[in-house]
């Protein structure tokens, strides 16, 4: 149920308490003409879970195609120690961290804009 426009309180209380590191985070959310509502259909969420438990490892492994990860400094759903060992493990991986949370994306546009174009740049053939 959309919460009508103009109704900031709502969207501070849509935070998951994150004890362990003392903080707070806003779930993704959106505002629409209808007012504030969840970026996502929660059972579609509870599904994608599923689906990252496991050992994907020999997947990750399995080809050496060049492979960008983005990392925010502020993520707390990557382990910066998880994501090097992703990069030193796999050919042609490359490891950049943003300063940002786990959307980095949205959390800082330009700087993830730049650092894919840069990658897909240096993967374009030279010109004769």
């Amino acid at each position: 149920m959309p919460i009508p426009p103009g109704d900031e309180l709502f969207r501070f209380t849509l935070l998951v308490a994150n004890p362990a590191e003392g903080k707070s985070t806003v779930v993704a959310d959106c505002e629409t003409p209808d007012g504030w509502r969840l970026a996502f259909d929660p059972s579609d969420m509870v599904t994608s879970q599923t689906h990252v438990n496991g050992d994907h490892w020999a997947d990750w492994l399995a080809t050496d195609c060049p492979a960008l990860l983005v990392r925010g400094d502020d993520s707390r759903l990557t382990a910066a120690e998880h994501l090097g060992e992703m990069a030193t493990r796999r050919a042609n991986t490359r490891l950049l961290t943003l300063h940002g949370g786990h959307v980095i994306h949205a959390d800082d546009s330009v700087a993830f804009g730049d650092a894919v174009a840069a990658f897909l740049g240096s993967l374009a053939p030279e010109k004769p």
